[in-house]
């Protein structure tokens, strides 16, 4: 024996806690750099990690993990993802308390622990690869964020990289716990979030391609050479038909078209293929088993299984693609319960039956096949699969149906969410927005594929083998592997319907990967001292400086003027020029003194450590400046600073009115998240969803999104001061849509390249906005919803005084309708929201015939209503036009038809006209429903001349017959009033856009007097016009303070009047979002009005259309509360 020998086996005798500390304390180079890497990784991933406002989507983990804290049980929805987030997040709440801090630590660890995980792959990675690639993952802006985020993302990335090293080990030592390991990461990444079928398609597409290649070029034993050709042959066809399968089931409208039966053969003829050549491959490499094999069976099976058997134990990738592909195959379900016709998100008994009539047999084919190949191996690897899956999906078997929604539903609900397509971003989001950020470990990424490629062709021109630097002796399969990763991963998400700025992990993660072997090949195939002694510090240096003048040179126009700023950036230009020459002649002395090959290498290192340094600058603005700020492309959908900033206002004033946290809180459905999250401690707290009513006065502090703001302003703006801020806002998509000539545009013209540089660089959009006229302020940001806290007065002047809270509210004008206010109750009230007869969904007009029955139109049903004079219920007819699959209706549509009808008219003859607005057209019907005739047709012929496009409508809402029988129709979309005569022929047209006499701004209703005065709800220029019936203007007045909502947005959806005439000549209009009726003489002069807002029979909710019968009784189409409403005369 040996010294050494002696030495070490004395070591191995003598106990760990008897050996010299410094013994396990010996340092060196790597181990300092990794401890600074753990360092780094820990502080950047937990420092102001609580600081940035849940995002809407981290509130919903954040709530439903504290109910499952809290004991309240959690069961499984596939629109939460897997439920793995849900335990480890409860568990950090029982051991750490339950914060935004403690919400988010434990993907913060996940984060930490996957900067450290390229250290177990040091075989396939290098040594130093294993460091670069730890350290590429610490600099990640896209990791970094999401590893401070409580979403899915950063467990998924670990038990992905938990994958790739069991398959790899496993390929390497053939040990089976390699295997276990590889069945826990999988099922851990099957409860973590549907992209593991992507992940798992991936790989085991990667197995089993790399498996034909070898077996194609001979480098697989083939005992049975007569195989070999016929399986050549299979998978040729199976390539062939994968294709014509592929551009059919694009063509065909990808996951949201159907099976064709030409798809389905296609699919059928694929699957056989590829069957075949399995098949063909299997009895090739077979082998006769020996006698203990055949012992080893736990019964009796055909020799021939028990040679295939041998034949895929000779092949560790064999060995891996059957464990991989039976424990996952039962998780596809879904698609066949699909393709049978039923849907895999019915968890009745009745689909529960349907599921398992797919899932039993697919379990015991997978429990067939995983026995005869190894009983023992795969029935550990499977059990663990399987514990955990259910322990976590039934949340620790609590919840039995978690396991039907687990198995079926998560793909079920993750295939229908690929047609909706959240987010409705274009098919090139990641290319644009992906290099944002990534963009070091994306363009290391291409060169390494470029550098693999190169060396393997001309090692195998040379018939010689390739060594690898760094110790990377796994670089033949993890080269390859990593590149099919990221170019799969940008193709499959690319494709699907949903696009994500968090997705953008999926595709960074498998670019480090390759980024990081290629450095460690670049730093280790280099003599740096010899080319550091040449004076590569020096041009180094040199090219340093050339990076720094050069965007000044490229950036400035010099010798524009001869003003001072001009001359200013001539000078700026000359200076840039010069340092760039002489940086350059300095380059070309070292280069000549050094060679070509070290002068490249000095110059990529540079270029390396720039994109570094500009990496680090993004990842620290992204997750340290403007982590909640929606100038960043990763802040999408996000809640704005200003949610926290009012939960301080709120505890404060809880503390001080209460002593704790009793203060009531109301909050409604438009900010339920995050404030349900925010607020889930506040005992008194209470959701009141889409509804308000008078008890909201009764909450000091109430919370509303603008989308309720009309509901519930009318309750609080008396008794409470209201303060707005900004809720939930998304990034610039100016991205959408683009073309050939907007990119060339921003390429060449210098303002447009300047302005999107500002962009990329700074995440500034000032000049972006100067140039297309957007204001990209962020008070101001275009794309935003706003909220509002409503603070009872008698409360805040309790708590506030000059030193503390807002200056005085201003006082909002006067009422000019105060003083003409009238309570006036109605005589008679009909409907209720439904579908039957004379149930209503929202009817947005009506009209009154000749002999007194009532005609409405029942706008979101899609039909129109009639009634007789008393209020009876007559006869119904229409229908719901067809839809195409985008969901807009499909033109012409069918006669009798209708897609939302606003508008409607009774000639004197009792024939029927209404306005078919989506549709685009005007119909005519007999007074019992029997269509006559239809004309017009979709057009936008510009707003500046009337006369363009006679008969072309855009969304017609109003429509009037005059004394002379001819039809007047306010073509509200193309901002003018069109005349036909009965039968649809033109007659003229008037308006246009504007402000200015006689034009409009979203014209909606239309009513003419006995003496043919045309009376015109000019919405948005929020006046009423008056014309001659020669359609001459007259005069107008102006509707103060109404058309308009509680904010003053007059251009809402919903505020869209209609207008009347009595035979006194008096003007009745409705005020739909002041809720209430106003009544003019003829000249503008006020008369009275009436109407306050509620769900009450005598109140309106958004009262819409109105008409006046030959008595001088009002109707009134009270849209929201999904009722006609008629009033007595006017006294």
């Amino acid at each position: 024996m040996g010294v050494a020998e002696q030495v070490v086996t004395e070591r191995e005798r003598v106990s760990i806690w008897e050996r010299p500390l410094w013994m396990a304390m010996a340092i060196d180079w790597e181990k300092v750099l990794v401890a600074g890497i753990f360092v780094a990784a820990v502080v950047s991933r937990l420092w102001m990690v609580g600081a940035r406002v849940m995002s809407h989507d981290e509130s919903l983990h954040t709530e439903y993990s504290w109910y499952l804290f809290k004991g309240r049980g959690f069961q499984h929805t596939p629109l939460m993802h897997g439920t793995f987030q849900m335990h480890i997040i409860a568990l950090f709440y029982w051991l750490f308390g339950d914060n935004d801090t403690t919400s988010r630590l434990p993907a913060a660890l996940f984060g930490i622990a996957l900067v450290m995980f390229p250290l177990l792959l040091r075989r396939w990675l290098g040594r130093t690869g294993a460091l670069a690639t730890s350290f590429l993952l610490l600099i990640s802006p896209s990791i970094l964020y999401y590893a401070r985020y409580t979403r899915n993302e950063a467990f998924v990335l670990l038990e992905a990289a938990a994958m790739v090293w069991a398959f790899l080990r496993y390929e390497q030592t053939r040990e089976a716990k390699w295997l276990y390991v590889l069945a826990a990461a999988t099922s851990l990444l099957f409860t973590t979030k549907e992209v593991s079928y992507i992940y798992v398609g991936i790989f085991l597409l990667f197995l089993v391609i790399r498996f034909v290649l070898q077996a194609l070029r001979g480098e697989v034993a083939w005992t049975y050479e007569e195989y070999r050709r016929p399986f050549s042959i299979a998978v040729a066809a199976t390539l062939a038909l994968g294709a014509i399968t592929g551009i059919e089931f694009l063509n065909s409208g990808g996951m949201g078209g159907g099976f064709s039966t030409t798809l389905t053969i296609l699919l059928t003829l694929t699957a056989a293929a590829g069957i075949a050549a399995i098949v063909l491959v299997l009895l090739g490499i077979r082998e006769e088993a020996p006698a203990e094999s055949r012992k080893e069976a736990r019964f009796a099976l055909p020799p021939i299984v028990l040679e295939v058997r041998e034949g895929i134990r000779k092949y560790a990738s064999l060995e891996l693609i059957l464990v991989f592909a039976t424990l996952i195959l039962p998780q596809f379900s879904a698609l066949l319960v699909k393709r049978l016709g039923w849907d895999p998100l019915d968890y009745t008994d009745a689909g529960i039956i349907h599921s398992a009539t797919v899932v039993v047999p697919l379990l015991l084919l997978t429990l067939l096949i995983g026995a005869i190949w190894d009983w023992r191996r795969w029935l550990i690897a499977a059990g663990i699969f399987y514990a955990i899956f259910i322990t976590l999906y039934t949340t620790v078997f609590t919840n039995p149906q978690g396991l039907a929604s687990g198995l079926m539903g998560s793909l079920g609900y993750w295939m229908v969410q690929q047609g909706v397509k959240r987010g409705d971003q274009p098919w090139y989001y990641y290319l644009i927005v992906t290099p944002l950020y990534e963009f070091l470990p994306l363009i290391l990424g291409m060169v390494a594929i470029i550098y693999y490629g190169a060396r393997r062709w001309t090692a195998r021109a040379q018939r010689r083998t390739v060594e690898w630097a760094d110790g990377a002796v796994g670089s033949d399969i993890w080269a390859p592997f990593s590149a099919w990763w990221l170019v799969m991963s940008f193709v499959l998400y690319s494709y699907a319907g949903e696009k994500m700025p968090w997705l953008m992990v999926h595709l960074t993660l498998p670019a480090v990967f390759l980024a990081g072997w290629l450095l460690g090949q670049f730093l280790t195939t280099a003599d740096w001292r010899t080319i550091a002694r040449q004076g590569g510090w020096a041009v180094a240096l040199l090219l340093v400086l050339i990076g720094f003048a050069w965007p000044a040179l490229v950036g400035s126009r010099p010798f524009q003027s001869q003003e001072q700023q001009e001359l200013a950036r001539t000078a700026q230009w000359l200076s840039s020029l010069l340092i760039i020459a002489a940086a350059l002649v300095g380059v070309y002395l070292y280069w000549q003194r050094m060679g070509t090959r070290p002068l490249l290498r000095v110059a990529a290192a540079a270029g390396i450590l720039g994109l570094v340094v500009l990496t680090v600058r993004t990842a620290w603005r992204a997750n340290y400046i403007n982590y909640d700020n929606t100038r960043e492309f990763l802040v999408y959908a996000h809640g704005a600073p200003a949610v926290k900033q009012v939960m301080a206002q709120v505890e404060e004033i809880s503390q001080r009115m209460t002593g704790g946290l009793d203060l009531k809180v109301a909050f409604e459905e438009d900010t339920a998240w995050p404030f349900t999250w925010y607020l889930r401690n506040y005992p008194n707290q209470r959701y009141m969803g889409a509804s308000a009513s008078s008890d909201v006065r009764n909450y000091p502090v109430v919370i509303v999104g603008d989308k309720n703001y009309a509901k519930f302003d009318p309750y609080l703006k008396d008794t409470h001061y209201k303060f707005e801020y900004i809720f939930l806002w998304w990034p610039m998509e100016d991205y959408k849509n683009l073309t050939w000539e907007r990119i060339r545009y921003a390429l060449t013209n210098p303002e447009m390249r300047a302005a999107v540089w500002d962009i990329i660089f700074n995440r500034d959009y000032e000049k972006y906005g100067q140039l297309t006229g957007g204001n990209y302020a962020l008070s101001q940001w275009p794309l935003r919803h706003s909220f509002r806290l409503y603070l009872d007065k008698k409360i805040a002047a309790q708590l506030w005084d000059h030193t503390v809270g807002p200056v005085e509210p201003i006082k909002p004008p006067e009422d000019p309708h105060a003083k003409t206010k009238r309570d006036i109750a109605p005589i008679q009230v009909w409907g209720t929201q439904g579908s039957g007869e004379g149930q209503f969904n929202r009817p947005r007009n009506l009209a009154i015939g000749p002999d007194g029955s009532i005609y409405v139109v029942d706008t979101d049903n899609h039909r129109v209503q009639k009634f007789d004079a008393q209020g009876n219920f007559v006869k119904a007819w229409g229908s719901m036009s067809p839809k195409g699959n985008d969901g807009q209706p499909i033109l012409p549509a069918p006669p009798g038809t209708f897609t939302e009808p606003w508008g409607i008219a009774v000639d004197k003859d009792g024939n029927v006209y209404v306005a078919d607005t989506w549709n685009h057209r005007i119909q005519k019907f007999t007074s019992d429903g029997v269509f006559l005739k239809e004309w017009g047709t979709f057009g936008t012929p510009g707003v500046d001349n009337p006369t363009l496009g006679p008969g072309q409508f855009w969304g017609p809402r109003g429509i009037a017959i005059g004394p002379d029988g001819n039809v007047y129709v306010t073509d509200t979309g193309n901002k003018r009033v069109q005349v036909f005569t009965p039968d649809g022929q033109f007659i003229a047209a008037f308006g246009g856009g504007g402000p200015l006499d006689g034009q409009m701004d979203e014209p909606v209703g239309i009513a003419i007097a006995e003496d043919g005065t045309i009376y015109i709800a000019d919405t948005w220029n929020q006046r009423v016009q008056v014309f001659s019936k020669d359609r001459v203007y007259l005069r107008q007045w102006k509707v103060e303070m109404g058309w308009m909502d509680s904010s003053g947005e007059t251009q809402g959806i919903d505020n869209k009047p209609y207008i009347a005439v009595d035979k006194q000549g008096r003007v009745y209009i409705t005020d739909p979002q002041q809720y209430r009726v106003i009544v003019y003489r003829n000249d503008g002069t006020e008369l009275l009005n009436f109407g306050n807002y509620g769900p009450e029979p005598n109140n309106f909710a958004l009262p819409t259309g109105i008409a006046v019968d030959k008595d001088g009784n009002i109707y009134v189409a009270d849209t929201d509360n999904h009722k006609i409403m008629k009033f007595g005369p006017i006294q």
